[in-house]
């Protein structure tokens, strides 16, 4: 393999986010007495989980504002805002956070989508108190100085360029996905303009700070080696002095986001193979159904019935099959990318692919497929609880979109309680509806025609062709 091509998958498998021992139904039943949770007289809702095995804390403040709510010349300020979160406060000085939260031995981060922002840590539960004082001094009154706004911008922009713009694939297909769910939370870049984040300074970004991030759209989760109530007694006295704020309510979603039922072919200057991708709109995280329908879409590409063996393993078309996530809460674009072999044209692949469609709407589930489903399902949720920052994400995440930190209960029970009729069902329903099909070509005009002459050999000299090439 060239090491063209390796930088070509190493970009594909970068994009991937790969959302073991066996585990049993029982093993994964929290007792709900170690959960505890209240909210603050400020909105602020807190949910403490005690799990001594460890000396550790971890925590996850996530805030239920996003890339989603900036308005049209604040493109990009959600993530701007992120990195200046770690920039000073009222009582920390700049770089100062990162100091403390180092010599404590902690470890800590934050992300930014279009629909939340949160920020996470694990350290020795001893420095517990501290880290939440740490925390609600810059939720409460973040430095936001002009110095750091430059140099965070600045930042911004590089990373921008990394992950997007100078991104074989990425940025092609954002800005399709971008304006397919124009006049959406999702209609813009995740990442911004340019334009806008050039002009972000100490005062467009304390309004924005000031419209979202407001206490009634936080929640907090404490996992470890701490005492519920001292743990409640320390929030109240750090993030209880944050005010309520006239902060604009979450956004009421449509009843359903789709992505068009299309054949759209897009040009990118830094592919440099084409691919094609298979996208299906499945419910967004935000309908608590939707559990189980991404396990339904789960079962069908699993090995044994996936697009993969059929064009990777049998009919050995494809030199792989993966999956992006898309952070999205209103709509889940459950996809399936495919990376064309070299002697491989995309009418044959599209043929192929269109009988496999066609076999999987005749072929259904079988109830040791749904079975193994529902055990890969346990396998992942017994991981999370047995991980302390995991089951902080588990509980924010049931709380800000279900309304309680132990929805995944009952999504649990919705799981488990799925028969073979109804997830044939469910099966029957998604593959009734026509993927938006997405393919991806490389730009330059001479990489596209040696990808069609090549088409043009006998396979077994394709083939040879192409064991050359890598």
């Amino acid at each position: 393999m060239t090491s063209r091509h390796r930088a070509f998958f190493a970009c594909l498998l970068w994009m991937t986010a790969l959302l073991s021992p066996q585990t049993k139904c029982e093993d994964v039943a929290m007792p709900p007495e170690h959960w505890h949770q209240w909210v603050l007289s400020n909105g602020l809702k807190l949910v403490v989980i005690e799990d001594h095995r460890q000396p550790v804390v971890a925590y996850r403040l996530v805030v239920q504002a996003g890339a989603g709510d900036e308005q049209a010349d604040e493109s990009g300020y959600a993530h701007l805002l992120e990195h200046m979160m770690f920039q000073g406060s009222r009582h920390v000085l700049p770089g100062d956070y990162a100091r403390l939260m180092e010599s404590a031995g902690g470890v800590y981060n934050a992300s930014t989508d279009y629909d939340r922002t949160d920020y996470f840590a694990v350290l020795p539960s001893h420095w517990a108190q501290r880290a939440l004082w740490l925390e609600a001094d810059r939720f409460g009154e973040p430095l936001l100085g002009e110095a750091q706004v430059n140099s965070q911008r600045d930042a911004v922009l590089e990373e921008k360029a990394l992950r997007v713009d100078n991104m074989p694939y990425a940025r092609a297909v954002t800005e399709y996905l971008t304006s397919a769910l124009a006049g959406t939370r999702y209609g813009h870049l995740l990442t911004g303009s340019k334009q806008s984040l050039q002009r972000a300074d100490r005062q467009r970004l304390l309004r924005f700070y000031s419209r979202h991030y407001a206490p009634e759209r936080m929640v907090l989760a404490v996992v470890g080696d701490v005492a519920p109530n001292l743990v409640l007694d320390w929030v109240r006295q750090t993030f209880g002095a944050v005010q309520r704020r006239a902060s604009p309510t979450a956004p009421q979603p449509p009843a359903r986001l789709r992505l068009p039922d299309a054949r759209v072919t897009l040009r990118d200057r830094l592919a440099p193979w084409p691919v094609h991708a298979l996208v299906w709109s499945l419910p967004g995280r935000n309908d608590c159904q939707s559990p189980v329908s991404r396990l339904v879409f789960d079962a069908l590409m699993h090995p044994g019935r996936s697009l993969e063996d059929e064009l990777v393993r049998n009919r050995q078309l494809a030199l792989a099959v993966l999956e992006i996530r898309y952070p999205m809460w209103l709509i889940d674009p459950a996809n399936q990318i495919v990376v064309p072999r070299a002697f491989v044209s995309a009418e044959r692949l599209r043929g192929a692919i269109e009988e496999w469609l066609t076999a999987s709407r005749s072929q259904h589930l079988t109830q040791q497929e749904l079975d193994q489903a529902k055990q890969r399902y346990l396998n992942r949720l017994g991981r999370d609880l047995d991980d302390p920052l995991a089951t902080a994400h588990l509980a924010s995440d049931s709380w800000m979109l279900c309304g309680s930190p132990l929805a995944w209960q009952a999504q649990k029970k919705r799981i488990m309680k799925l028969n073979l009729a109804r997830a044939n069902a469910i099966a029957a329903s998604l593959l009734a509806r026509r993927p938006l099909w997405l393919t991806v070509e490389p730009e330059s005009w001479w990489t596209r025609t040696g990808k069609r002459l090549l088409e043009w050999l006998p396979d077994d000299v394709g083939e040879w062709v192409e064991s050359w090439l890598y």
